[in-house]
């Protein structure tokens, strides 16, 4: 089922599992991310805990979430295999709905196009391998970077949650593709 993890290549562009060496370049842009408001700081008030967090997400294992959908991890290469930010999806098959719970690129990377490359690989990852699923995610209105990618990619804001997150949808990844 999560075949599409092992490695799916667009020029100088992959998407790869996470490894044990990604740690630190994901455990910083976390703590970059609260630091900037896009996520919440709960997540890094428990350093054990975030530890462990980090861990699961770089030990090239995928797991399932506490409401039962797969969870996996993946990591965003350049040409050079430079590790430059991460994602992370919860697939839930019931639902028949893909979740972007985070996604990060390191601030280097930013504003040249890198996050929009991103996306436009997990669309055609997706739409191969789970076509009739939704995607959605959800974000902070200040997480400007966020908002403005989901934007152009037509996701629209259908609620906002109680941790004040604004919730996007999009129907089906294959009605961009087209």
């Amino acid at each position: 089922m999560l075949s599409f993890v092992r490695n799916f290549f667009v020029p100088q562009f992959d998407l790869i599992d996470t490894k044990t060496s990604d740690f630190e370049i994901i455990k910083d842009l976390f703590i970059v991310g609260v630091n900037n408001g896009s996520y919440e700081k709960s997540i890094i008030s428990d350093k054990n805990q975030f530890h462990h967090m980090i861990e699961h997400m770089t030990n090239g294992k995928h797991g399932v979430d506490a409401r039962g959908r797969n969870a996996i991890t993946l990591s965003c290469a350049l040409y050079e295999k430079e590790t430059i930010g991460f994602m992370t999806l919860a697939i839930d098959s019931a639902n028949k709905e893909i979740e972007i719970w985070y996604f990060s690129i390191l601030p280097k990377y930013r504003h040249s196009g890198n996050g929009t490359k991103y996306m436009e690989v997990l669309f055609k990852m997706i739409n191969r391998e789970f076509p009739n699923y939704s995607l959605m995610a959800r974000c902070k209105e200040k997480s400007k970077e966020m908002t403005k990618i989901l934007h152009n990619f037509n996701f629209k804001a259908v609620s906002i949650n109680k941790e004040d997150y604004v919730i996007y949808k999009l129907a089906k990844v294959s009605s961009w593709l087209n």
